[in-house]
């Protein structure tokens, strides 16, 4: 039996997502991209082709759609915030290989994060691979990069990379926050000082203008 919408025609808005394209769509979800920055994607896609096809149609719902059919709806908590603080109780009992290196809340001030705001939000993780490569690797390149626009509160996605032995960026250690100022980014550093139990020298440092990224 044929799934149709009868009435429509063959009007494009009125098809179903292909099985591929829905397989597209599922590769972003799992990379955790959000859903506001995979549909401006779509839309510049689609402003460079000729002909378009349904996918450059697709709509919030469909994507709910495909969450839904592909099983990727579960959710710790409806609520981020605790959401984020159930997972930190997963991630503890992993023990030495917890890969959380510090957290702080917004609506929390601690000593232990001197200089951050009550508003400020602040995770900062690095896997043991991550901190392996880290002291294989970062003795020659270091680089720092900061992506804005990651989801909907505005935190920035801070990331240290360093070169591999195949020439390619790999990346070392990622803090989340709503700032990327001098205070922050020296923290995240101090962690990662920390984890590593060494101090890394390295030849080349490269990050963006800022001059907080170079100072901290």
């Amino acid at each position: 039996m044929c799934s149709t919408h009868y009435g429509h025609g063959n009007s494009l808005p009125f098809f179903r997502l292909t099985g591929e394209e829905e397989k597209t769509h599922c590769v972003f979800f799992r990379k955790k991209i959000e859903v506001s920055v995979i549909l401006e994607n779509i839309r510049n896609d689609m402003l460079s082709r000729e002909h378009i096809s349904r996918i450059h149609l697709t709509t919030r719902q469909d994507i709910k759609n495909i969450k839904r059919s592909f099983g990727l709806t579960n959710q710790r908590h409806a609520d981020d915030a605790t959401s984020v603080r159930l997972m930190l109780e997963e991630m503890a009992e992993l023990g030495a290989d917890n890969p959380i290196l510090g957290c702080k809340f917004q609506g929390c001030l601690s000593s232990e994060y001197e200089g951050l705001n009550n508003e400020d939000f602040f995770l900062a993780i690095q896997h043991p691979l991550q901190k392996e490569t880290l002291k294989k690797f970062g003795k020659e390149i270091v680089c720092v990069d900061s992506t804005h626009g990651t989801d909907s509160y505005n935190f920035k996605l801070i990331t240290v990379l360093v070169v591999d032995d195949f020439g390619e960026g790999f990346p070392v250690a990622w803090c989340i926050s709503n700032q990327e100022d001098f205070t922050v980014l020296r923290k995240k550093f101090l962690l990662i000082k920390n984890n590593t139990e060494t101090s890394i020298t390295f030849n080349f440092f490269m990050s963006d203008d800022a001059p907080a990224f170079y100072n901290s």
